[in-house]
């Protein structure tokens, strides 16, 4: 309060600070009062107290327990301040784990106006006894200049905290260089821990003494060149974690624009427990590259129209082992897809082939599926996609879960309206009324009536018929059936009616009809109309929001009540209406609120407990290896399992040096496989030996061999002729078998057998069966993570022959491996510049994609094609050349050519390969058309499709043949002549095969009439100018 000789009033002060850094000022945030301004307040005088013992912890420096400071004003925030400097605190620094208590109040007192000897010295440190003194009778005697005491501000101290981020935090190489992490465009993942570093004057050291934790983070994605934020994701809170200071997320940045820019930043915020804030920045660039060979799927979208249901199948086009996670997500056009969700993750030890149904698209919405492979060391490959597709189904479905009704007839929708909360305020000297409202409240209502049959469940996506009436119910069912003459008719007024899966409702035979199964229902089935009745009304009222979707209203999470049904009228209440009132309740086009309110189910693995981070511990990958195996003419020399024997033997294979010490040859290749866990399958045993004697015990009933040297056995039992042998499969013990005079028997095949012996020691057998063991996956070539070692900007110039590849060949010089540790390599060129001779045919292939395009180089010699081009291979095909008439012969360019007499109609027809250059820019594709049916050919065949039409022929003459090219004494230049029936040039003094090809349309010589164009398979002069980037890939 104020007081008499001043009017100031206390500070204004929160009871919690911000924490901060022990090693730093801590600094104090205040307001004044709106009575007092600045200019009232001369100093401000600041206690700090330990809150543990309520002792002054400014002691050594301040023993009266006061420490003057200026008032300070910060812009930034609009707030004054004090700082308390950490030199000052008894032990020059804050302690940890607690709490210090800051007072303050304002000192109006001018020191200028009063006795030097009775002012404070600042100089704290200086002056002894004599300042204490001096300070304490101050105190004393100008209290009527302070304001009170303000209230308590607690302030935390605490280490200071860094964050580390797996394959983020950037790492220095061999040369000193700061490298920066590269990433495929797709799923990036988070991963890493917050640590507190306590620091002394030698070292930094992770504290374990520490309690404040990390309370939440928060990711954004910049563009390095403009610092602005590019995605924002969700703030996520650790509390429940397991290991709060853990973080784990991953960011997916698949639609991420990269045209213009690979140069990203990733801003991770982070919040502790008791507000302490920082911010880590990591530099990143986003480059596509091949790093998991064998993740090659494709994805297949079938839209299942009459259900609402999108069918994906994601199938690897090979049937490779994968180690690792697959993650398959969902965008669409409601956002213009930059929002992929996930709505399958699998983690596999095994082929891909996942297939699974997503009754939740849109009518009317385009939709995409892609998929992302995360390997066992946590590097991701490129992101496949499907084609886009467009659901445009028009019932209303009702869905949750698997479970879904279509409204098929007489459906209709009444009372649509949006629900705002906005109140209408009559004003008492106003002409017009006032309106308030909630501005977030806006939800959809509507009321629905339809009929409420199993006629409209065709595919019984509802309620299976099989499930209700099984076992005893199922025959019980059928004599219903009979006893009320209810017959199976089949519903052609669907589509696909006919059907070829196994047979079983809705899908199965109709008798006396044809050999196909068909889509069936029952007619004047009352038992079966009401069951389904029941069960759907049940569901409408169980209270769980749905997920309603029509191609009118499009998609709306609803909560359905007032649900009532009524008797269609002439129907004997066999057939009922229901309407119902229902509310939106959710977004519909989210999956993961979908999947949060039980409507649709993401397949996830399990989380680990609290959504902690899961421990980085190495575990073995196994690949089970099947192979088929003899033993031929095979002697037993004991009663081992002979099971291990094989093991032993396919183990030295591997390279296991001896059976008793587990040392493997590191020369051997296969060495780091290890095979192990073995056992038979289709196991068939031929005794090429003859059978021995047997007797069984009359006590116990046991087998015993007759041994050779008695020639007596117990009375009373009847000695028969054969082999014992002992089997043991994985679910049962040891089986003696007996195997009789016919010297043959093959074990079941399901029958797993881990342990095979025999008991007749000196017995000969063939055994053939099938061998099924597991390889260690060779964890040391799995690619850990990846980073741009350099990027290049190349030249490669020559001579090139046709239909030679020079992609690898050009790229090779950039590879570079050290097993087991890192690999460096080019994988394709971002973009190339080809400078070349004029009308050069060249084909390109890019990366993720099917066959090549081919181009044409332009009069000017350059294909330009270096920017944001993904390319894979290049070669040239030969050079395009355009027909004149043999009067010019002695004129031709270098790009013409004239036919000689020697060519005839046999000889153009067998090499006639007809097909358009349909652009005259040399930086669009030329495509190459087949003239018999249209469709685009990828490359150049000698078998195209011979155009009858005497247009393009000449007349038939009779023509002189070459046997060989030394026939033609004096060759002219540019002339195509019929050598053995084959087309040759005479080209820059040398013999080239030629192919007639082509009618040219494209005038890009400047011939104002349609010509004929061949193809001259020779070697193209110039040089190939590319640009890409060399990977560093670490091994796990």
């Amino acid at each position: 309060m104020a007081t008499v000789v001043n009017t100031l009033f206390p500070p204004v002060i929160p009871t919690f600070m911000d924490a901060f850094p022990n090693t730093v000022d801590a600094t104090i945030y205040f307001s004044l009062s709106p009575f007092n301004s600045s200019t009232d307040i001369k100093h401000v005088h600041v206690s700090v107290v330990n809150q543990l013992n309520n002792e002054n912890a400014i002691s050594e420096k301040c023993p009266n327990g006061v420490l003057f400071q200026d008032l300070r004003y910060d812009t930034q925030s609009g707030m004054y301040y004090v700082s308390i400097p950490a030199n000052l605190i008894d032990g020059k620094v804050f302690n940890i784990n607690q709490f210090y208590k800051i007072q303050i109040r304002f000192d109006a007192c001018d020191w200028n106006n009063i006795p030097e000897n009775e002012r404070p010295s600042q100089n704290l440190g200086e002056g002894g006894e004599q300042r204490d003194k001096n300070v304490s009778n101050y105190l004393l005697n100008y209290q009527p200049y302070f304001s009170e005491w303000s209230s308590v501000c607690l302030i935390r101290p605490i280490l200071k905290p860094i964050l580390h981020i797996k394959n983020f935090s950037q790492i220095v190489g061999d040369t000193d260089e700061v490298v920066v992490p590269a990433f495929n465009k797709g799923i990036i993942p988070i991963v890493g821990k917050a640590y507190f570093l306590d620091k002394s004057e030698t070292e930094s050291q992770i504290s374990q003494t520490e309690t404040e934790t990390l309370q939440s983070y928060q990711i954004n994605i910049k563009n390095k060149t403009n610092n602005k934020i590019i995605q924002q994701y969700p703030m996520i809170y650790t509390g429940d974690n397991v290991d709060p200071n853990a973080i784990n997320y991953q960011i997916d940045l698949q639609t991420l624009n990269t045209e213009t820019d690979f140069q990203f930043k990733c801003e991770i915020n982070c919040i502790t427990k008791n507000q302490y804030r920082w911010t880590e920045t990591y530099d990143f660039e986003i480059n596509d590259f091949l790093q998991e060979d064998k993740f090659n799927p494709i994805l297949t979208v079938y839209m299942d129209n009459e259900n609402g249901i999108a069918k994906v199948q994601v199938k690897n086009k090979t049937e490779e082992t994968l180690f690792g996670k697959v993650y398959i997500k969902r965008s669409s056009s409601v956002d213009n897809f930059k929002t992929a969700e996930s709505i399958y993750i699998k983690e596999l030890a095994g082929p891909l082939d996942i297939t699974f149904e997503d009754n939740t698209v849109s009518s009317l919405v385009w939709y995409r599926y892609s998929a992302q492979f995360e390997n066992s060391a946590g590097a991701f490959t490129p992101v496949k996609f499907s084609p886009v597709f467009l659901p445009d189904f028009y019932d209303a479905i009702i869905s949750r879960g698997t479970q879904q009704y279509n409204i098929k007839y007489n459906y209709s929708v009444s009372n649509m309206k949006n629900v705002v909360n906005r109140a209408k305020q009559d004003t008492l000297g106003g002409k017009y009324p006032k309106f308030a409202e909630n501005a977030v409240l806006n939800y959809k209502q509507f009321s629905i009536t339809g009929v409420l049959s199993a006629e409209a469940d065709a595919y019984q996506k509802f309620l299976q018929k099989k499930n209700v009436y099984k076992d005893n119910l199922a025959r019980y069912y059928e004599a219903y059936k009979q006893d009320k003459n209810i017959e199976d008719l089949a519903r052609n007024d669907f589509q696909n009616w006919i059907k070829e899966t196994p047979n079983g409702y809705p899908e199965q035979d109709i008798n006396g009809s044809t050999d196909n199964r068909f889509l069936t229902t029952t007619r004047n089935d009352w038992m079966w109309e009401r069951e389904f009745r029941e069960e759907l009304a049940a569901w409408l009222n169980d209270g769980e929001p749905k997920l309603y979707r029509s191609m009118a209203e499009g998609s709306i999470v609803v909560m359905l009540t007032d649900i009532s049904l009524t008797p269609v009228n002439g129907t004997s209440r066999f057939v009922w209406n229901f309407s119902a009132t229902a509310y939106e309740v959710a977004e519909a086009n989210s999956l993961a609120e979908l999947d949060r309110l039980g409507i649709y189910k993401i397949i996830q693995p399990t989380k680990t407990f609290g959504g902690a981070q899961k421990p980085d511990i190495p575990h073995e990958e196994y690949v089970e290896v099947i192979k088929v195996g003899q033993l031929y003419h095979y002697t037993i020399t004991n009663k081992n399992d002979i099971r291990n024997e094989i093991l032993q033997d396919l183990q030295k294979r591997y390279g296991r040096k001896t059976i008793s010490s587990n040392v493997w040859d590191s020369n051997n290749v296969l060495s780091d496989k290890k095979p192990d866990d073995l056992y038979f399958k289709n196991v068939k045993i031929y005794f090429e030996s003859a059978p021995l004697p047997y007797y069984a015990d009359p006590t116990s009933g046991s087998l015993i061999p007759i041994l050779q040297e008695y020639t007596t056995y117990p009375d009373n039992v009847i000695p028969f002729a054969g082999h014992s042998i002992t089997i043991k499969s994985d679910n049962n013990d040891n089986v003696n078998i007996f195997v009789n005079n016919a010297q043959y028997y093959q074990i079941p095949n399901e029958l797993n057998i881990t342990g095979l012996s025999f008991n007749d020691v000196g017995a000969v057998v063939t055994i053939e069966y099938t061998l099924v063991y597991k390889e260690r996956n060779n964890r040391s070539s799995i690619i850990s993570s990846n980073s741009i070692s350099r990027t290049i900007i190349g030249q490669y110039e020559g001579v090139f022959r046709p239909d030679e590849y020079l992609g690898e060949k050009i790229r090779n010089k950039y590879n570079f491996i050290i097993p087991e540790k890192y690999m460096e390599r080019m994988q394709f060129w971002k973009g190339i510049c080809i400078d070349a001779t004029p009308f050069a045919l060249v084909g390109i292939e890019y990366v993720n994609s099917d066959g090549e395009q081919v181009y044409e180089i332009g009069h000017t010699g350059v294909l330009h094609l270096l920017k944001n081009m993904a390319i894979k291979d290049v070669r040239f095909f030969g050079r395009r050349m355009t027909r004149q008439d043999i009067s010019r012969q002695p004129y031709l360019d270098d790009w013409e050519y004239v036919i000689d007499d020697s060519v005839g109609d046999d000889t153009i027809g067998k090499e006639l390969n007809w097909f358009s250059l349909d652009n005259i820019n040399t930086n669009k594709t030329v495509g190459i058309y087949n003239s018999a049916d249209g469709m685009p050919q990828t490359n150049i065949v000698p078998t195209w499709f011979i155009i009858n039409d005497n247009k393009h022929k000449e007349k038939t003459k009779q023509t002189r043949r070459y046997a060989a090219t030394s026939d033609i004494k004096h060759p002219k230049r540019n002339t195509v002549y019929d050598i053995g029936g084959q087309l040759k040039i005479y080209y820059h003094d040398q013999w080239f095969n030629f192919k007639q090809i082509a009618i040219d349309n494209t005038n890009i010589v400047g011939n104002s009439s349609t010509q004929e164009i061949g193809l001259i398979t020779a070697p193209v002069e110039g040089q190939i100018n590319y640009f890409g980037t060399v990977i560093k890939s670490t091994f796990s």
